[in-house]
């Protein structure tokens, strides 16, 4: 991968997040998961939290802190000076069903 060798390079960490890791469907506050979220869909409110959530702000969220619990363990990449272990354990998702924002209506989200 370019991207791997370009940080290996400089001297920095890469890490991949799995295929089908939900970055964009989980709610990066309370850690929800929506399975059957349409990528049409921008932003969603949490049922859980309540949060009204970006999609793509909230994947870059989740992707970093993926990479800080489960991805760098062995390094310090993420401000950990404990010899690599994760700044926070993730909550365990739960699954709900989800409310869609389209537009001033809203949609529940089929969950299975």
């Amino acid at each position: 991968m370019r991207m791997e060798q370009k940080c290996r390079e400089r001297g920095k960490s890469f890490v991949l997040a799995p295929r089908f890791y939900a970055s964009s469907k989980t709610c990066n506050t309370c850690k929800t998961t929506y399975r059957n979220l349409p990528l049409s869909v921008r932003e969603w409110i949490c049922p859980s939290c309540g949060k009204l959530v970006e999609r793509d702000r909230n994947a870059s969220l989740n992707l970093r802190d993926w990479a800080c619990t489960r991805g760098l363990r062995e390094s310090n990449v993420c401000g950990d000076e404990h010899g690599g272990r994760p700044l926070f354990e993730p909550k365990k998702p739960d699954i709900v069903e989800a409310e869609i924002v389209l537009g001033n209506a809203f949609q529940e989200a089929p969950c299975l």
